[in-house]
């Protein structure tokens, strides 16, 4: 093995670092009203709030309201309420009431709107293994009209903007209505605010990625057209269920991959919505804020190779197998001997140690996920979730919410460069693999006669750049 070291100086660092001194902000980043014709240029920060993310066992993963920064996000997608019969409901005692001394959470995340009147915060129904919620409501328009008025009664009672739909795994039988089911909500939801003259409810949805499932379990069109916005899972495209070796956010495939295994990316989910006639300014492409372990050899050649779906690791903190929070992975990086990769090819980053494969995004990787959005017209990015994110910023040592962060300074930065430039972004070419010469760390460099199979080991920190040639 070749090893090439390469001392760069500070300066090729600081478009990247979180510290950067931002231009001061564009009055409309966030929506005053969320009609997509005034859309151009502007991009959502879409944050998933998690209602046990307050009540985890061990104390430095609790993420409380009153500790997210109310310029972070521009959509808060409260997560989860819970649908019974044609009714929304609450899902635990804090999310209304005191409990164990601390106050009601609806009450204290709504307080973050007086510190952003422009931020909105929906209420989230459905969730993994929750979509027979919404059977009881799709399939006659007495149900869909008479839930679509009690999402407005809850709502207005406890102050959200509006609802959002996970409807992650659809049965076909149930496609044609679940649209209908939008259309409903949207005809409701205009009504009521032109009779009560107050902004009307929003809707989104969360659905899975999977070229399969969006032809046979959504209405493409009829979601498209309804919803406010549309949050494509990006994630979790590899797991414990599937027996291969990946990274599950990888932003883009391989020339290499075929068959079920080239869909398996970012940039391939997003383009099936596309194709199937979805505007781009109704997509946001999912960034998790973990990462999901493999038992590899390799960090780059074990991918596509079978392996075990949890690489031995247990999360200390969710206590769930073949999953890291982000500040985890963190200190895996910084105490137990694991380095980090960057795939050129995957525009992802991996950290390996002895035979243990964690694929996840930190704030490089997502700072190329924003680039891809801002490039290619969407409408922004979703995470899940706000409290695996390194949110307090003990672990990681970048600040808090590195992560997130990373792409909501970079839409400003977009935003910024929009309103004195014409966008052309809307009528972006479809690509399958990373722009040609691009390099995420150094966009003046031209990269194309290295190798595909190099692997980037990076001390960013130490300004380091390890250039391994296998």
């Amino acid at each position: 093995m070749k090893l090439i070291v390469c001392f760069f100086l500070n300066l090729i660092l600081l478009n990247f670092s979180s510290t950067t001194p931002m231009q001061e902000l564009p009055p409309d980043y966030y929506d005053d009203d969320d009609d997509e014709a005034s859309r151009e240029g502007k991009f959502r920060t879409i944050c998933y709030y998690t209602n046990w993310g307050s009540h985890r066992n061990i104390e430095d993963s609790r993420l409380y309201p009153e500790d997210i920064p109310a310029d972070l996000c521009t959509h808060i997608l409260y997560a989860f309420g819970m649908i019974g019969g044609r009714n929304i409901k609450h899902t635990i005692q804090n999310d209304i009431a005191d409990y164990q001394g601390q106050g009601p959470l609806y009450k204290r995340i709504m307080k973050l709107k007086e510190k952003n009147r422009r931020l909105k915060i929906l209420i989230s129904c459905g969730g993994w293994g929750q979509a027979g919620q919404f059977e009881g409501i799709v399939g006659s328009e007495e149900a869909r009209k008479e839930f679509s008025q009690n999402v407005i009664a809850f709502c207005r009672q406890w102050g959200f903007d509006g609802i959002d739909l996970d409807w992650e795994f659809p049965r076909s039988e149930h496609k044609e209505n679940f649209g209908l089911l939008t259309k409903t909500m949207r005809q409701e939801f205009e009504e009521e605010s032109k009779k009560t003259n107050k902004p009307r409810l929003l809707a989104s949805i969360a659905t899975a990625a999977g070229e399969y499932l969006l032809k046979h379990g959504y209405d493409v069109p009829t979601l498209c057209k309804y919803l406010d916005f549309v949050n494509v899972m990006t994630y979790d495209l590899y797991g414990g269920w599937y027996n291969k070796v990946g990274h599950h956010a990888a932003l883009y495939g391989t020339p290499e991959e075929t068959g079920q295994d080239a869909e398996l990316n970012t940039n391939s989910s997003i383009y099936h919505w596309i194709d199937m006639g979805c505007s781009r300014k109704k997509l946001s492409i999912g960034i998790p804020t973990y990462g999901r372990s493999f038992a590899g050899d390799d960090p780059i050649k074990s991918w596509g190779q079978s392996g075990g779906g949890n690489g031995g690791l247990t999360s200390r903190y969710l206590g769930e197998s073949g999953i890291q929070t982000y500040f985890e992975v963190c200190m895996k990086l910084q105490n137990e001997g694991f380095k980090r990769y960057w795939h050129p090819q995957h525009q992802s980053a991996i950290a390996f140690k002895k035979g243990t494969w964690i694929g996840f995004d930190d704030p490089d990787g997502a700072r190329v996920k924003c680039d891809y959005v801002v490039r290619e017209g969407l409408n922004g990015a979703m995470f899940w979730t706000l409290d695996m994110d390194d949110f307090n910023g003990k672990f990681c040592k970048n600040g808090s919410f590195p992560v997130i962060r990373a792409v909501r300074d970079c839409f400003k930065r977009a935003m910024i460069k929009t309103t004195t430039t014409t966008t052309t972004t809307t009528s972006a070419k479809k690509i399958t693999t990373p722009p040609q010469n691009y390099n995420p760390y150094r966009p003046d460099i031209k990269n194309s006669s290295l190798p595909s199979q190099i692997i980037i080991d990076i001390s960013v920190e130490k300004n380091i750049y390890l250039f391994f040639d296998y």
